[in-house]
């Protein structure tokens, strides 16, 4: 009984790792990239507006969003263009999870095949 609750905990650990691995890859990341390109931005603003002879706002607003290209990491535009390797990713996430559980119990048990497997079947 203890066995199948440690396998049932693999489990219940390895969907909770992969949802976790999902926010991180489908809001978290594409969030910090974003904020990343605005301070980019913003400092590429200041430095035209710092340079410029007289100061021209529309002129520098358009270099800064050119250079730092922020608009291609808002969720809008980011799912459409890589939702499948996001899927990709979350689904090599949750198979390492469970092969790497699988290897774990299969380490603890001492190299032994299942003995589930064996018993049932004969």
């Amino acid at each position: 009984m203890v066995e199948k609750d440690v396998k049932r905990g693999c489990n219940r650990l390895s969907i909770v790792l992969t949802l976790l691995c999902a926010a991180y890859v489908l809001l978290i990341y594409p969030i910090r990239q974003q904020a990343r390109l605005e301070k980019i931005e913003k400092s590429e603003f200041l430095n035209c507006w710092q340079q410029s002879n007289p100061p021209d706002f529309k002129g520098c607003a358009a270099y800064a969003k050119l250079q730092a290209d922020a608009s291609r990491w808002s969720l809008n535009s980011f799912y459409p263009r890589v939702w499948w390797s996001l899927a990709l990713i979350v689904i090599a996430f949750y198979g390492c999870c469970r092969g790497t559980a699988a290897i774990g119990w299969w380490i603890y048990h001492g190299f032994r095949p299942n003995t589930d497997a064996n018993s049932q079947s004969g």
